[in-house]
């Protein structure tokens, strides 16, 4: 009970934090067109799925499929 509390309370408070920062972050953006962010968010979601197939050893088991 104590352990998913104490997780419920970090994803809270990491929420919190995250909408306190997301202004700053799109005020970074303003400067980029759409096609860039989307080239980046592809770009980064494919090697962060790379890192995770391979952290996870689950390589062997994507390629197979």
């Amino acid at each position: 009970m104590e352990h998913s509390r104490r997780v419920g309370m970090t994803a809270a408070l990491m929420t919190y934090l995250i909408w306190g920062v997301l202004p700053l972050y799109w005020n970074l953006l303003a400067r980029a067109d759409a096609n860039e962010i989307l080239a980046h968010r592809i770009i980064w979601s494919f090697l962060f799925m790379l890192l995770v197939l391979v952290l996870t050893k689950r390589w062997q088991a994507f390629k197979a499929d």
